[in-house]
């Protein structure tokens, strides 16, 4: 059916059409829905559409800000794990250390350069509890909330206190510096090479859980487009539309 040059809808209908459905202008068809008549739809708008419509509009946004701050704790979530896989390293090494450092036939210099080098990795160990995402602390006991697109919905992740896992790791009192520190280092790195274990468990579950959620939130987004479509069935134009594209 061909379709004649008009004026635009007096209530912006093209505007919020392509708003709700970003597939029309992968179409081609933001363009045709701007040039349609408003004789031929003004009959078929009327206020309880509009007013669906901007309630959908406002719902689908919100769905929208909700994936992105699923996305966003995806990156967070997989900054963690990236960390404690360092840190992990940084444990076996110092497990290594530990076991070196028992050896009786050492010499007081060889027993000092194998402490400096444990001493080294003890403050990088420190260091990664306080690093940041976004100025936001990456490891603490509280963990964060996701907002999922609706103010009264937030997805609480699990807390992840680093510092705690590995604070007998990196005490003063923890050294190498005689053959028996060693052997207690030796077991209190064993424990937090356990716990932290358990952290990346808790990450690895956090982003399944953040996977799901990105999923769900997508699902709903196609469904709250498929109800859009569904509000404007009039129109009555999707094969002058196919003829158009």
């Amino acid at each position: 059916m061909a379709v004649n040059t008009i004026n635009p809808i007096g209530f912006g209908l093209s505007t919020t059409t392509s708003a709700l459905f970003p597939t029309f202008s992968n179409l081609g068809l933001s363009q045709t829905i701007s040039q349609l008549s408003a004789s031929l739809l003004s009959p078929l708008i009327n206020s309880s559409t509009e007013q669906e419509l901007a309630a959908l509009s406002a719902q689908i946004q919100q769905n929208d800000a909700g994936q992105v701050n699923v996305g966003d704790a995806v990156s967070f979530t997989q900054t963690q794990s990236g960390f404690l896989q360092e840190v992990n390293s940084a444990l076996d090494q110092l497990s290594s250390l530990s076991v070196q450092a028992q050896d009786p036939t050492l010499s007081p210099s060889d027993l000092s350069n194998i402490n400096t080098e444990f001493t080294q990795l003890q403050s990088f160990v420190s260091s990664v509890g306080s690093q940041t995402f976004n100025s936001v602390n990456l490891f603490s006991s509280g963990g964060i909330g996701v907002a999922l697109g609706n103010s009264s919905t937030s997805l609480p992740l699990g807390g992840v206190d680093l510092s705690g896992a590995v604070s007998s790791v990196v005490a003063p009192t923890t050294s190498l510096a005689t053959t028996v520190a060693a052997a207690s280092a030796s077991s209190v790195i064993a424990t937090a090479i356990q716990n932290l274990s358990t952290l990346s468990a808790t990450v690895g579950s956090n982003l399944q859980t953040l996977n799901i959620a990105n999923q769900s939130l997508s699902v709903f987004g196609l469904s709250l487009q498929s109800f859009g479509t569904d509000l404007i069935p009039p129109f009555g134009f999707s094969s002058s539309f196919n003829q158009l594209a």
